[in-house]
């Protein structure tokens, strides 16, 4: 997929770009659709091709620039697009091509541009969500490349594997290859039968021919199809040592997304993908061996958190450091199943209003004895309200006085109920 992520919001998007008729522009936040349009261009150049060319939009006569890739057969990607194209080359975007006798062309200012068969244009803006004109708008075909939960995750799976397990990584890559080769062969022969097939006049036991060619593609066929069940199979075993560091992709993925939501904070807090990848790959390599999977998995967590946590700490601001902790314990609780919605909400204070009750405990507030029968309706908390008022009382009144009661334990069996 040449780098593109193995998932199907990422595989559609490569489809659109590679078959759209309009130009497309990239709405690529994580330059995912900028690396898989370099890497295609290159795989292109290698087949004999012009190459690419990646300008800004500010460029002196981008006109004429890319007039001259269009005649030339580049490939041209203008990155950076945060407002419209120079009108000068709506031409271009609207395809108005005109019919010479050298073949397809395009006006472009005052001069007629013929149109390479191999030309090809991009664009792609880093902004997540970015306001053009809706005349501009309608003249291109819009491509979301930001990257999903699930296709970092696998991307972070890719780039652990390869770090931890290389031939495993390049064993799955060879056999994906393969596999997708292979089925575009059967794919061309069920073509190649229906062609035959339809051309066929009269009876089709009659056409020895015919019928010759079809037991020859039956053959040829059943031969590949087996090949590709094999080939599955080894990948889904593949899939099964992969699994093994499932779980430090998925908290890897996660931090990424919280890190992401630092803008909300501040603005200032731009992370780039390629620069928390960069985290991710020093971190794998600076981890500490050990004698056994375990120990490593471990090992690679830590220095992971260390590693990526660290660099992010240093460049928020003091107030900023508290929410992002917890933040990133909330988002890893919620990854291992014990996240609780009410639980939290609670918490945060939005959890609705808290209902005040006329009863015992003395030594709390009215408000402080609705927020405790409040808790005490959730399933962790069940029996706090009781255990105040009778059990734990005298326990609770003096855990109350304490001035840092976050130091001590818990009354009663709370501290290890809750722990």
């Amino acid at each position: 997929l040449h780098g593109l992520a193995d998932d199907p919001h990422f595989v559609q998007n490569g489809i659109i770009l590679h078959r759209a008729r309009r130009w497309p522009l990239l709405i690529d936040p994580q330059r995912q659709g900028v690396a898989f349009v370099k890497a295609l261009a290159k795989a292109q150049q290698e087949d004999g091709n012009s190459g690419l060319e990646v300008i800004k939009p500010t460029k002196n006569n981008l006109a004429s620039y890319i007039g001259l890739a269009m005649e030339t057969g580049k490939w041209v990607l203008v990155e950076h697009l945060d407002s419209r194209l120079s009108p000068i080359l709506d031409p271009l975007l609207e395809r108005r091509t005109i019919q010479m006798p050298q073949g397809q062309c395009i006006r472009i200012q005052e001069k007629v541009v013929p149109v390479s068969a191999n030309f090809r244009f991009f664009m792609a803006t880093c902004r997540s969500n970015p306001c053009y004109p809706m005349d501009f708008a309608a003249k291109v075909t819009m491509l979301h490349f930001a990257v999903t939960r699930k296709a970092l995750q696998q991307q972070m799976l890719n780039l652990l594997v390869a770090r931890e397990r290389p031939e495993l990584e390049r064993r799955r890559m060879d056999i994906a290859k393969l596999a997708a080769e292979l089925r575009v062969e059967v794919s061309s022969a069920e073509e190649s039968v229906l062609e035959m097939v339809s051309g066929v006049e009269g009876q089709l036991l009659d056409d020895t021919p015919l019928t010759k060619n079809l037991l020859m593609v039956r053959s040829k066929t059943a031969d590949e199809v087996e090949r590709l069940e094999e080939w599955e199979r080894t990948q889904a075993d593949i899939q099964r040592d992969r699994r093994e560091l499932e779980v430090v992709a998925m908290k890897v993925a996660t931090m990424f997304f919280v890190v992401m939501d630092l803008e909300r904070l501040n603005s200032v807090y731009q992370f780039s993908y390629q620069v928390f990848q960069d985290l991710v790959s020093s971190a794998a390599r600076e981890a500490r061996k050990a004698p056994n999977l375990a120990e490593r998995l471990q090992m690679l967590e830590q220095s992971l958190l260390s590693k990526v946590c660290g660099a992010i700490l240093r460049a928020l601001l003091q107030e900023h450091k508290l929410i992002f902790c917890f933040s990133l314990c909330m988002h890893f609780l919620e990854v291992a199943g014990k996240y609780n919605t009410k639980e939290l909400e609670f918490i945060i204070g939005a959890g609705g209003e808290i209902i005040t009750v006329e009863e015992e405990p003395a030594f709390l507030t009215v408000q402080e004895r609705g927020a405790v029968h409040a808790l005490s309706q959730m399933p962790t908390f069940l029996g706090l309200t009781e255990s105040m008022q009778v059990h734990d009382r005298a326990e609770w009144e003096r855990f109350k006085k304490i001035s840092r009661p976050e130091t001590q334990r818990l009354p009663g069996h709370w501290q290890d109920s809750l722990t």
